[in-house]
């Protein structure tokens, strides 16, 4: 994916300054060579900005004491671009006066940069500017309004940082994994602050009596029970503080306020409306939180990895609970309030001693991985309501023993299932859509129950079959020989998968495509690949011990990952000359597969695609004959028959 300028960053500075704004306009900086020009002295690229000046977008030449023009081919230079002077061998910089903007990530990892001098006349430091570097003491100039989310962040010898009294707004983690930072003085000026900016490091209350300090005349920041305030919000709090009461009139609990904190008991104030996103992320040790009855919205993983978390009482009122809210937490019990109108993907993942679940009568949706990986939950009743059932909701739930899908669903995710524990489940008409195979390697499973006029599937000679799209989702019989159907266009993900019983299956004429681990784990000696089949995806054969022989057709084009691996049995095999890729470990530890010839067809091949000791026959004329002497492979050149 293309990297994007960070913000569209326009400063609009005092009516009294004489300088014109600098305005970078949105920029692909993984194209900068094509989109900027070169300056006459060889050293740098730059786009000309909508006022007329330069922003500079590389630096080519190797110095690494240097000292940035402020001009550059006649135009003065205003600003420092995004990823500019990433990963740049740099140990001291001098930035020009005239720039007002250090765009985000601009010295990003420059990790041997230890000296920085900044001008007077700088006004903003995007996102990640400094992330990673060196420096150990930064002095902001008066001028500087803005700095950006994690500015400073992974700067681990920074021990002082001066800050101006002219900033107004500073992002969240500016400092974190800062741990050598000491003397941190926040200027009267400093009204907003976007969350916790100093996460991870030993935000101590011994830091917070004799390190951190407030102007006296700060309008909005203060002190007080080993927290920083500001206003009605929780900006941070000393991490080794056991037992936190939030003081009254406390509105929001912000973004990693008490991240990796060591608090065991929290209690939070009756008026609290909202707790933000990490707020108490990787709190090892939090036994105990009181939500109060006011509470409305838990943002993204606010309780992240808190695995001494065995219990907690969600209110009536609780609105919203984000993405990751309760991830790996140790939970065993959990009721979801009526209230309840929106959930976030993967709120309650991982959940392993997760056993019992009771969800609101009203939620229509279960998101994505919402209790993916709870393998311990046996109990959940789906509400009266629900209408889909995202991928993967219930993914990994192998104790979940039954199940049982209210009449009006309608969609049934990806995966949703996937290795859960149920022996049979009654699918109802309502349900007209499904994505890829919720019944993914289910191997419990051996009764559905149907309606004889369902819209979408039936279950004909033992397998669930979607009668619409012409896919086997599942096979519900355990005999060692199986014919799938004529007409059968799809073996989807898992389908076969984890039936070790099963030793010989026909496959019929009409295949088109063999899905995800459709055989995984299953006992046939012998296998033959319809001509219809393109492609063999990935896993789709892993681990079958008992696999000899298998004959592929004419107009298979590619092999995806691990496709045959762990096949320890297969010592025959031909690859057909319309093959064009063989993907990453495709054939990998198949130990009785001697020799593998590989068509001049291919034109693609992953490292690793086959065991070192399988001799390879390469077909002469071959587009892949350079890559395997570059990767180390020995081969045989052979003619094409």
């Amino acid at each position: 994916m293309k990297r994007m300028l960070c913000v569209l960053l326009t400063l609009l500075l005092c009516a009294a300054s004489a300088q014109a704004d600098a305005v970078l306009d949105t920029v692909d900086y993984d194209n900068a060579a094509e989109i900027s020009t070169k300056s006459q002295d060889g050293l740098y690229l730059y786009v000309v900005l909508e006022d007329g000046t330069a922003g500079i977008t590389d630096y080519l030449g190797d110095e690494t004491a240097l000292v940035i023009p402020s001009v550059v081919d006649d135009l003065p230079v205003t600003a420092i671009g995004a990823y500019a002077f990433e990963y740049a061998a740099l140990t001291s910089v001098v930035i020009p006066e005239g720039v007002t903007v250090i765009d985000c990530e601009a010295f990003a990892a420059a990790s041997a940069l230890k000296e920085i001098t900044l001008p007077s006349t700088l006004r903003e430091i995007g996102e990640e500017a400094f992330i990673g570097c060196a420096l150990e003491k930064v002095t902001l100039s008066e001028g500087v309004e803005t700095l950006g989310e994690r500015a400073f962040a992974g700067c681990w010898n920074l021990k002082t940082i001066t800050l101006p009294n002219t900033l107004r707004r500073m992002g969240y983690g500016v400092f974190a994994d800062c741990d050598e930072l000491w003397g941190l003085t926040l200027p009267a000026s400093l009204t907003e602050i976007d969350g916790n900016p100093i996460p991870a490091i030993p935000l101590s209350q011994h830091f917070f009596a004799n390190s951190l300090r407030i102007a006296p005349d700060n309008p909005v920041l203060r002190i007080e029970n080993q927290m920083l305030l500001a206003g009605d919000m929780v900006i941070c709090a000393a991490r080794d503080v056991r037992d936190v009461t939030v003081p009254e009139g406390i509105t929001t609990i912000g973004r990693g306020a008490f991240y990796s904190a060591q608090v065991e008991r929290v209690t939070l104030p009756e008026g609290l409306t909202n707790i933000q996103k990490e707020a108490f992320n990787d709190c090892f040790a939090l036994r105990s939180v009181s939500l109060p009855e006011s509470l409305q919205s838990i943002g993204d993983s606010a309780f992240d990895w808190c695995r001494s978390l065995t219990g907690i009482t969600l209110p009536e009122g609780l609105r919203t609970i984000g993405c990751h809210a309760f991830e790996s937490t140790g939970l065993t019990a959990l009721k979801l309030p009526e209230s309840l109108e929106e959930v976030g993907h993967g709120a309650f993942l991982s959940n392993e001693k997760l056993q019992e679940v009771t969800l609101p009568k009203n939620l229509r949706v279960i998101p994505i991985d919402m209790f993916y990986g709870c393998s311990e939950l046996e109990k959940v009743v789906l509400p009266e309501k629900l209408e889909r059932l995202e991928a993967s909701a219930f993914a990994f739930c192998e104790a979940l023993t039954e199940i049982d899908l209210p009449e009006g669903v309608q969609f049934l995710g990806r995966n949703a299932f996937e290795r859960c524990g149920f022996a049979s489940i009654c699918i109802p008409d309502s349900v007209t859509e499904i994505e890829g195979n919720p019944f993914k390697n289910c191997k419990a499973l051996r009764t559905v129950e149907l309606s004889p006029n369902h819209p979408l599937l039936t279950v004909q000679d033992g397998m669930l079959i979607d009668h619409v799209h012409q896919r086997v989702l599942r096979r519900l019989t355990t005999g060692a020989v199986c014919i799938v159907p004529e007409g059968i266009k799809e073996i989807a993900d898992g389908a076969f998968g984890r039936i070790p019983e099963l030793t010989e299956i026909t496959l019929p004429g009409s295949l088109e495509k063999i899905g995800e681990a459709a055989f995984i784990y299953c006992g046939m000696r012998e296998i033959t690949i319809p001509k219809g089949v393109a492609e063999i995806a990935r896993m789709a054969f892993y681990h079958c011990d008992q696999l000899e022989t298998v004959h592929l057709q004419e107009g298979l084009r590619g092999i995806g990952w691990d496709a045959f691996s762990e096949c320890a049995s297969l010592s025959d095999i031909r690859l057909p000359n319309t093959l064009e890729c063989i993907e990453l470990r495709a054939f990998a530890h198949c130990t009785s597969l001697k020799q593998l010839t590989i068509p001049a067809s291919v034109t693609t091949l992953y490292a690793g695609f086959v065991d070192a000791d399988t001799v390879l026959l390469v077909e002469r004329g071959s587009t892949m004959e350079t890559w395997l002497q570059e990767e180390g492979y020995q081969y045989t050149l052979v003619e094409v028959e």
